[in-house]
């Protein structure tokens, strides 16, 4: 999993800077592309559990950052976002109740 060990440290330090230019956001971004690299093979064909730990994160990153900076993933990097929707899709799976699963 070292391939996305940093994004959620990232993630943090981005959310947490005043400074639009000290180099967080790029920090992130790199982050985030190694990621993207790594899974262009395909996210769906072994689901592990570290796949699906990553999953949440990368949600509340996008959720925090676009609350807090007005961020979202950027489209330049699908495999990602495509990575988000099938974790959420996925997770849903696995609720027992409907009102236990608010995403």
């Amino acid at each position: 999993m070292q391939y996305c060990s940093k994004i959620f440290s990232t993630f943090i330090v981005s959310l947490k800077s005043k400074d639009p230019n000290d180099g967080t956001e790029q920090a992130l971004l790199n982050e985030l592309s190694a990621f993207n690299d790594h899974i262009k093979g395909g996210f769906c064909q072994k689901v592990s559990a570290a796949d699906m730990a990553l999953g949440p994160k990368l949600y509340h990153l996008e959720i925090a950052l676009g609350h807090c900076k007005n961020w979202l993933v950027p489209e330049s990097l699908p495999h990602v976002k495509s990575h988000m929707k099938v974790s959420l899709l996925l997770h849903k799976r696995t609720c027992f109740a409907a009102n236990e699963c608010r995403l």
